[in-house]
């Protein structure tokens, strides 16, 4: 994710509908990837309906240490979500982690942009990349592919963030919008 900014922006996204309205969120990442992305941009935030008063933004020195703060937000039962961002964890440290999420109904959401580990006990796993948008930055668009998930059907759905809703809608399919023009 580090130098993804469209990645970024979907996470924070995501993040905000996961933490609702009045819950809080925990961010963490690694101190080197500072670096290349900056500090999160407040207005960014609330644009995604994420007030940076309810983040909790956490800067780990090795993916070990990130890993741990991420099970100890989850135990602690005060988020709705966790976010971690730059770390891909092994099969045991991916099912500490969904314990943790499980025990305490804190949703987990772990973003990577390298290489993602064959073997996971994440409920899904997805792929995001930007995608054009049909009118400019106002609505960023995603192509979004579910990879994996456990009793469900992959699939690829282009997504594009309405700030009136402050939530994602689905961006029906170019055939779809030539038929219904012609009709």
């Amino acid at each position: 994710m580090p130098g993804d900014a469209s990645v970024q922006a979907f996470a924070t996204g995501l993040t905000s509908r996961c933490a609702g309205a009045d819950g809080r969120a925990l961010w963490l990442r690694l101190r080197r990837d500072r670096q290349e992305t900056g500090e999160p941009y407040g207005p960014g935030l609330a644009r995604y309906g994420l007030p940076p008063d309810r983040l909790m933004l956490v800067e780990a020195r090795a993916p070990s240490d990130l890993l741990w703060a991420v099970e100890e937000g989850l135990r602690g039962g005060a988020l709705s979500v966790a976010l971690a961002e730059g770390v891909s964890p092994d099969v045991t440290a991916s099912r500490r982690l969904q314990l943790a999420a499980e025990a305490s109904g804190v949703t987990a959401l772990l973003v990577s942009s390298g290489p993602v580990r064959a073997r996971s006990v994440a409920l899904t796993r997805w792929r995001v990349t930007a995608a054009p948008s049909a009118r400019g930055v106002h609505r960023p668009r995603w192509q979004v592919e579910l990879l994996h998930c456990r009793g469900g059907k992959p699939g690829s759905w282009i997504m594009e963030w309405d700030d009136a809703a402050l939530g994602f809608a689905v961006v029906p399919a170019l055939a779809s919008r030539a038929l219904a023009q012609a009709v």
